[in-house]
């Protein structure tokens, strides 16, 4: 796969051969035409500060949930009409998950869980999560999301069909968890100590391991690690230090270790690109400048320098290229104008 070119944005929905995504640094959405290779400004929004974040198709919509804005925005690709739904205050949503004819958006703390209506174009309380204390993100496993409660110490189970929650011991949980993944029957654990957790769904059981080559230090962070990711035997880990990558061998009896990239690099978020993982990290030294790397089994592959435009003034759709071989995104993507 050869080096791709993209904006700052977590979300990109592929419909036919067209990429549309939501452009944090510039608040707009953009469309990338894969036959003519060029990028088309869809819909901006005036004001500082990041808008929306995950986007969700719908039929011929485009639903952008918030992170930062007080509606939701639902956008007809065909028609380019747009529709708002107000949520009544500003709201930030981790992630979404849609189920039936409706969107669940993952919010933080107590009673920040909404449900979108998508035949009404209501925004719902969803009840049965309303005096959770969600401080993790959503797991979602078929019609199940699962998350952990800061309050209770405990994992829970939502299940968006029956509209109901359950909670689960876990004698092996002594940390305040931020990141579950799910691999083969197992949600995996991490947050604010140098310890994964594997957690058994069927059999309710669970087995811990301390993570002894991680070297960074927690500070009274609720969290150690921004994201976590599978590739082959390997969890890979990107921890809230500079200089790093954390790999787990879950095949190879837990081994874990550091994998040192620059000092002045610091981890961001992993990306799903036709199968094939990459990693974006921040350089701390260069301001709004970024590299991508490619996760492989056995290590990293240095991919990209990447540069964020300083923001102030929209960039032109020929300056928006994707010199790349064609390939789907899914999932969150993080990435900026390669220099």
């Amino acid at each position: 796969m050869r080096n791709g070119i993209f904006l700052n944005t977590y979300s990109v929905v592929e419909i036919g051969n067209k990429y549309y995504f939501w452009e944090t640094c510039y608040n707009a959405l953009f469309c990338y035409s894969i036959d003519t290779g060029t990028t088309e400004l869809l819909y901006r929004e005036n004001g500082s500060g990041t808008r929306y974040s995950t986007c969700v198709k719908d039929g011929e919509y485009l639903v952008l949930i918030p992170f930062g804005s007080d509606k939701v925005c639902l956008f007809n690709y065909i028609t380019r009409a747009l529709v708002f739904v107000e949520i009544g205050a500003a709201a930030m949503f981790s992630g979404a998950f849609k189920y039936g004819r409706c969107i669940v958006m993952w919010g933080w703390t107590k009673g920040k869980v909404k449900k979108l209506d998508l035949e009404r174009l209501v925004i719902e309380e969803v009840d049965c999560m309303k005096d959770v204390n969600v401080v993790s993100n959503g797991c979602r496993v078929n019609n199940t999301i699962y998350g952990y409660d800061g309050d209770k110490n405990d994992l829970y189970a939502y299940d968006m069909d029956k509209e109901l929650i359950q909670y689960f011991d876990c004698d092996d949980l002594r940390m305040k968890v931020s990141t579950l993944i799910f691999l083969e029957g197992s949600l995996w654990l991490f947050g604010n100590e140098k310890m994964a957790v594997k957690y058994d769904v069927l059999s309710r059981t669970s087995t811990s391991f301390e993570l002894d080559a991680v070297t960074v230090n927690n500070n009274n962070l609720d969290a150690l690690f921004r994201d976590a990711c599978v590739v082959g035997s390997k969890v890979f880990l990107s921890p809230y230090k500079a200089g790093a990558l954390v790999s787990i061998d879950y095949k190879n009896n837990d081994i874990c270790k550091e994998i040192e990239i620059g000092e002045d690099e610091i981890g961001g978020v992993f990306v799903d690109i036709a199968g094939e993982k990459m990693w974006v990290v921040e350089r701390t030294n260069e301001g709004n400048a970024s590299c991508q790397y490619h996760l492989l089994e056995d290590g990293l592959e240095k991919k990209n320098m990447l540069f964020l435009a300083d923001g102030k003034d929209l960039i032109k759709s020929n300056e928006i290229t994707l010199e790349s071989s064609i390939f789907p995104l899914t999932d969150f993507i993080d990435v900026v104008t390669e220099v």
